[in-house]
């Protein structure tokens, strides 16, 4: 009966959504990854124009409370393949988090053609902009509201 060795840090790189699936193609972690990241892409491109969403917000929505930062890969990675409106996601205190000349001023410009406004310290009114779909996910938390943050 043979069995198959596995890589010690099979797991932990499992965990962390990483390549150990695609070598031998049973890694439970990957599933979970795929369908969070599908997840986060249907919600971006549910958010209306007008409005913005918060990287953590989307992770809460996509099953993952946790999992602003992959929101952030996501995006980076996918924005151009599935026509994503990157620029209605930002940080949850209302800020733009690209840097300035690395992004800034074309999602501040994008954003303010859709209307949405920002005060003297370039933050956003999240009690007006906010996308709130009034549904909860999963764990029954409530979705767009101040209060799941």
């Amino acid at each position: 009966m043979s069995r198959e060795r596995s890589h010690p840090l099979a797991g932990w790189i499992c965990q962390r959504g990483g390549g150990y699936a695609a070598l031998t193609g049973n890694c439970p972690g990957k599933i979970v990854m795929e369908d969070f990241t599908k997840s986060v892409i249907e919600i971006i491109q549910r958010i209306p124009q007008g409005k913005v969403c918060t990287y953590g917000l989307i992770a809460l929505m996509a099953g993952h409370p946790r999992g602003a930062r992959q929101v952030t890969r996501i995006l980076h990675t996918m924005s151009r393949k599935y026509d994503l409106p990157w620029h209605r996601v930002i940080n949850a205190r209302g800020c733009i988090s690209l840097a300035k000349y690395g992004g800034y001023e074309e999602q501040k410009a994008r954003l303010e053609l859709e209307g949405v406004a920002f005060d003297e310290q370039d933050r956003i009114d999240l009690d007006r902009f906010l996308w709130k779909t009034g549904t909860k996910n999963s764990k029954g938390y409530r979705i767009g509201d101040r209060e799941c943050r």
